[in-house]
């Protein structure tokens, strides 16, 4: 897209003529607007689409969450996703996901954790990536504890360490022993 402000004057217009972006388009716009940092405006957006009666999908929240979390804006991702599972939607596991790693990434691994137990309740099953996310934030945080309960916990749930399970516990062990 490179030029935003070309893009609202497009959108202007076209409110303007009653016609309105497609998912896609707003998914598009809502990208720019995250990778430049304007969240408000972003979240005005996400407003805007709802009332015009095209719905956020799983595209849209993921961009949301993690424009809201590269602006440490972790409550308010917290309280999206809430909102979204209020009204019905179930965030799917790469929603989550960018949501969990944003927090985790962040210093909010205790936040992503109760996240991560709600994702369990409504029946969807962690991915080993954010099994690892968690692990990682765990031990960044400096909670060794209950970054190996998290790993004990993915495999009595049947999800198998990977490469970067192993990584990083090794990075962990070779930085801090």
């Amino acid at each position: 897209m490179g030029n935003i402000s070309l893009v609202e004057k497009l959108l202007e217009d076209m409110n303007k003529m009653g016609c309105f972006p497609d998912i896609w388009a707003y998914n598009s716009y809502l990208d720019s607007l995250c990778k430049e940092m304007r969240l408000d405006a972003a979240l005005g957006v996400w407003d805007t689409m709802k009332k015009k009666g095209r719905e956020p999908d799983v595209v849209t929240n993921t961009t949301i969450f993690n424009g809201l979390c590269n602006v440490r804006r972790f409550s308010d991702a917290v309280e999206l996703r809430d909102e979204m599972v209020k009204k019905g939607f179930k965030p799917d596991g790469v929603a989550c996901q960018a949501l969990i790693f944003g927090l985790c990434n962040h210093g909010k691994a205790e936040i992503a954790f109760e996240l991560m137990m709600g994702v369990i309740k409504n029946e969807i099953e962690p991915s080993v990536s954010i099994y690892n996310a968690l692990i990682s934030g765990f031990y960044r945080a400096g909670s060794f504890d209950k970054a190996q309960k998290i790993d004990s916990f993915m495999q009595l749930n049947g999800c198998k360490p990977n490469h970067v399970t192993h990584n990083v516990h090794l990075n962990y062990y070779c930085n801090n022993c």
